[in-house]
């Protein structure tokens, strides 16, 4: 445990497990600050580390709206609208003076954050960008929505915890536990009057917790009272309420994958050059919505290292289950290192000496290469390594606790629809898509049961279809062969 990992709910999810906190290269589990790029290449092929490379991708604002508006360019402006309109300073310094120059007389207000920043430090309300902001600041300008859905008149946000368990292939989970932070003035009035009331329109929970109006939860099972409520209350809230829960749940997953997807090129490639193995990461994170009148979500930020610090009964109950859901998902594995280092140099040498065995064959290879094109299907020739994986994705599946499957899940059209945004079609995805989504009467069949029926289908292909005998293969023609008879 490293900084950013040291959280009381953390270790005592690791002790209760039988695990021990220790120092150097022999670990098990690295949780905390991002590894640097040469660090994720020192890793062995079992290790697991909580950062995917590049990811700062999703935590950086400015990085984050350049990702989401690439996203836009290549798929069309309507595939992401979860976005407020949003300008990178200094480089959109004119952009956004004739945004606002054409808005000014609606009212339109603007978000002030450091590209970088947390707890609401450096946050600010403008109504004028123009003489408000320093011509010299570094920033990230939004789009206010002044137009939030309340509860009981008050503006709030969701903390949303979504684990990717894996890139190649893409696997993502939204956990049911979450909290729901409130601003704790109401709003109402102008909002240009009362941009400087930071608790009205901040929802961050770091500032709203020191303002003598703040109530705090004191008993984790009264989780709707006070100024943090959790996720599955306010759910329940919006239900009882006549609001259609089900669907605005539904645009949140939409907005959560859509934002992955707008990394996935990066972060894959950076995983493909520096880590060994597609299993050594795997990312918590946490999502920063918020709800418009509407019920229209809206992305605020995305936390790579989301807090999990907890002051409050609510927060410990909360926070353990994810984390422990989290660390039940990735398995955490135990191994003999020093044997598993002999294997790791025995395959290297074998590769180094073209030893059969040693790699995917050139059939293979060919074969994913027309699976990737649309011209095969991947499950009709599954292989001994996509058994694997589809084991080890369905055993996977079985150990999301509290996390809800959201890609790939094959209980709605949305998982079809959301591979249509996939930048570069990767075998493993197209494998796993097919597996998720494989008729209906093969649903009862165990991946082990559907690879033996591959293999029986191939046996019988091969007794109808033996191959010549080297006698009568084509043979190359002799030397003099194309001269004239004698």
């Amino acid at each position: 445990l490293t900084s950013g990992g040291s959280y009381n709910c953390i270790r005592h999810a690791l002790k209760r497990s039988g695990f021990k906190q220790t120092k150097g290269e022999a670990f098990n589990l690295h949780w905390g600050r991002p590894l640097k790029f040469p660090e994720y290449g020192e890793l062995d092929v079992l290790q697991k580390t909580n950062h995917f490379p590049g990811a700062f991708l999703l935590g950086r604002k400015d990085n984050m709206a350049r990702a989401c508006a690439r996203f836009r360019r290549i798929f069309g402006p309507d595939a992401f609208e979860y976005l407020p309109k949003t300008f990178m300073l200094p480089a959109d310094k004119s952009e956004l003076a004739a945004d606002w120059e054409l808005r000014k007389d609606s009212g339109q207000m603007y978000i002030y954050k450091p590209p970088s920043g947390c707890k609401g430090i450096g946050i600010r309300i403008i109504s004028d960008p123009t003489t408000q902001i320093s011509a010299k600041a570094n920033a990230v300008v939004s789009h206010y929505l002044d137009d939030p859905f309340l509860v009981d008149g008050l503006k709030f946000d969701m903390r949303i915890y979504v684990v990717i368990t894996c890139f190649q292939p893409l696997r993502v989970y939204v956990h049911e536990q979450g909290l729901v932070r409130f601003c704790t003035a109401k709003y109402e009035g102008s909002a240009k009057k009362t941009r400087k009331n930071r608790y009205r329109h901040l929802t961050n929970y770091s500032l709203n917790k020191n303002n003598k109006a703040f109530i705090r939860n004191i008993d984790a099972d009264r989780d709707d009272i006070g100024h943090k409520w959790s996720l599955r209350a306010f759910r329940a809230w919006m239900q009882a309420n006549g609001h259609d829960d089900a669907k605005v749940w539904s645009s949140i997953e939409d907005l959560v994958m859509k934002t992955l997807l707008a990394v996935e090129v990066p972060i894959n490639t950076n995983m493909q050059l520096h880590v060994p193995s597609r299993n050594n990461c795997f990312q918590l994170l946490g999502f920063d919505v918020m709800l418009d009148a509407a019920l229209k979500p809206w992305l605020i930020e995305v936390n790579t290292q989301p807090s999990l610090a907890s002051d409050s009964p609510m927060d410990k109950r909360i926070k353990a289950a994810v984390v422990t859901d989290t660390l039940h998902l990735i398995q955490i594995r135990e191994y003999d290192r020093r044997r598993l280092s002999e294997v790791v140099e025995r395959e290297k040498v074998a590769r180094l000496h073209g030893e059969k065995g040693s790699g995917r064959s050139n059939t293979d290879n060919v074969r994913r290469r027309e699976v990737c094109s649309g011209q095969r299907m991947a499950l009709a020739g599954m292989t001994e390594d996509d058994f694997e994986v589809l084991s080890e994705c369905e055993a996977e599946f079985q150990r999301a606790g509290g996390f809800a499957r959201v890609f790939p899940n094959a209980d709605d059209g949305k998982t079809l629809q959301w591979s249509k945004f996939f930048e570069s079609r990767r075998y493993y995805n197209i494998l796993l898509l097919e597996w998720v989504t494989r008729p209906r009467e093969d649903m009862g069949l165990t991946v082990a049961q559907y690879y033996q029926r591959v293999l029986d289908a191939q046996t019988r292909t091969k007794r109808a279809h033996p191959a010549a005998p080297p006698s009568l293969r084509a043979q190359p023609p002799s030397p003099g062969a194309h001269r004239g008879g004698g």
